[in-house]
């Protein structure tokens, strides 16, 4: 059997939980209200300093990818090269400093030291650069210390 004050405390317990909820909820409302207009006001400025458009978002983690986020975050976002402006930027830094090491060349180029292995491979195929001892040279630039090429033109008669 139950009596009246069991009966009471069943309803009261309900509405003390449910005005500590609306207290707590009302006060963590209060601490955010700040945050919230600090977010919109910084949403804003960005908005105005990007012509209107929002940064992208963020790329799922793909699988395989090799590289760490660390590194993921430190690519540079720069526009794709022309049909055959690397090959020029290859073949121009070579012909200013022959000899330079691949990594060396990649960095003045500003690509990716695999990029330039497959580019070096294919000038070499081409016969636009030699690599001698590791370091990259025009075709044209004799090896230092290399013997003179013998002249095909006859030498003319006494």
């Amino acid at each position: 059997m139950y009596s009246f004050t069991s009966e009471r405390k069943g309803p009261k317990m309900a509405d003390d939980l449910l005005k500590r909820t609306t207290q707590e909820i009302q006060g963590r409302l209060k601490q955010l209200e700040p945050l919230v207009r600090e977010h919109e006001r910084l949403r804003r400025a960005l908005s105005a300093l990007t012509g209107g458009e929002e940064t992208p978002k963020p790329t799922p983690k793909r699988r395989g990818s090799g590289r760490s986020q660390g590194q993921r975050a430190q690519r540079k976002q720069t526009k794709r090269a022309g049909r055959g402006e690397r090959r020029e930027q290859v073949l121009r830094v070579v012909g200013e400093e022959p000899g330079l090491t691949p990594s060396e060349a990649a960095r003045r180029v500003g690509i990716q030291q695999s990029q330039l292995h497959s580019l070096v491979k294919r000038l070499e195929e081409e016969g636009a650069i030699e690599r001698r001892d590791g370091a990259l040279y025009p075709a044209s630039t004799g090896a230092p210390n290399a013997p003179a090429a013998e002249s095909s033109s006859p030498d003319p008669a006494p």
